[in-house]
């Protein structure tokens, strides 16, 4: 924390950090390194967990943290850590080995490089933390009450939820539960990093929080979401997505979901034969009926949209 000029920011404790590496649930793992001829004293440790890649389906290992005493640097540690977590990797079947460089450190950048590291320019990393956590969790409580007042003037005897999600494209791990802003609050910091991921290296600037719908549909006694696809108003294709390790209200966007094909081409030629795709596909328009309607009464507009009537002539 000194060297990257970041103590005021840092919070951890002998307490904090006992919790998160020995606790019920480990946030993180950590390597301590000794020498033999005195294995009571650490000269150096490593700290890693595991983040998640839905456009690789598999899980990464992600370093967060290395630190070598002054007395034992320049002698080959910073390499080896480096090869010995890759090993690590490709042993736990990871499809990346990835961590973060402050873009100041020069000598740090070129000693990745030199170790096969890839600097990736066009990324950034994204937080939320303090006062903007608090915002969050305020606005989250806030369209929660709205939404239990819904619920009780339509009789649904259900306690509501909301996910919380980046605004620029998520990777599917950057899709939070909460049923409270108290939650949120409580979000660790593992938590909370998986929050930064933005599609396309985009800044995020907000958030957006979504009213949870609990999925009544199963396949093969799984919970299972249908994901269609259009094209203005046409259907372009869809799939039902299963997860046999998730309730009804969690997000199935997560390792160990399935994959199902659903044709919505071939309403085209037998729509009776096709009760699934129908049924979604009339769902999906309903959708985005209700979402033009909505864009109307807020006068927003889409920039390189063109209006055309549904089934009427292509621009």
């Amino acid at each position: 924390a000194e060297f990257e000029k970041l103590t005021d920011i840092f919070q951890a404790t002998h307490e904090s950090l006992k919790q998160s590496f020995f606790g019920p649930e480990p946030a993180a793992r950590c390597l301590v390194i000794t020498t033999t001829g005195d294995p009571s004293t650490a000269i150096a440790y490593i700290m890693w967990f595991h983040n998640y890649s839905s456009f690789l389906d598999r899980r990464g290992l992600y370093l967060e943290d290395v630190y070598i005493t002054p007395a034992h640097r320049g002698r080959g540690l910073g390499g080896w850590v480096l090869k010995h977590l890759a090993a690590l990797a490709v042993e736990l079947g990871c499809g990346r080995f990835e961590w973060v460089v402050l873009d100041w450190n020069e000598n740090a950048i070129e000693f990745y490089k030199h170790h096969g590291g890839e600097i990736l320019d066009d990324w950034r990393v994204v937080r939320v933390t303090g006062d903007a956590l608090r915002r969050l969790a305020a606005q989250t409580d806030r369209m929660l009450a709205e939404i239990r007042a819904e619920y009780e003037k339509r009789g649904i005897d259900e306690k509501p939820f909301v996910f919380v999600k980046n605004d620029a494209g998520t990777y599917g791990l950057a899709v939070m539960r909460a049923s409270s802003g108290a939650e949120i609050l409580e979000w660790n910091n593992k938590s909370r990093k998986k929050m930064k991921a933005a599609k396309g290296g985009r800044d995020v600037e907000e958030v957006i929080i979504q009213e949870g719908i609990p999925s009544i549909v199963q396949a093969d006694g799984a919970s299972a979401e249908p994901c269609i696809y259009m094209i203005g108003c046409e259907l372009a294709g869809g799939f039902l997505r299963t997860h046999s390790e998730k309730s009804s209200t969690d997000s199935l966007n997560s390792p160990g979901a399935v994959y199902k094909r659903l044709c919505v081409s071939d309403l085209a030629i037998n729509t009776p034969g096709c009760p699934q795709e129908n049924v979604y596909g009339w769902t999906a328009k309903l959708g985005l009926l209700a979402i033009a309607h909505e864009a109307q009464e807020l006068g927003a507009r889409y920039k390189g949209y063109i209006q055309n009537p549904c089934g009427g002539p292509k621009s």
